[in-house]
């Protein structure tokens, strides 16, 4: 009865080691391309839909240089 379990024991040590050691040396299969993605439709706004702005020179600059220069500012330092 002994000698049962053990051989069951191989068996199973045997079929687990194969399990976990074939895949590895199976042959790595090169990563495919991604499809590209399909370009997205953006649609186009016309001038008079901008809204003007409310708030400009309350609590940023209202001179789009100065503006500019701030936003690059801030962006730096981020």
């Amino acid at each position: 009865m002994a000698s049962h379990e053990l051989v069951k024991r191989i068996i199973l040590c045997t079929f687990l080691l194969t399990a976990c050691l074939l895949p590895s040396c199976a042959p790595q299969r090169t990563p495919t391309a991604a499809p590209s993605p399909t370009p997205v439709h953006t649609p186009t706004i016309a001038a008079a839909d901008i809204r003007p702005p409310a708030v400009d020179g309350t609590f940023y600059p209202d001179d789009p240089a100065q503006l500019q220069e701030m936003v690059d500012d801030l962006l730096s330092q981020a």
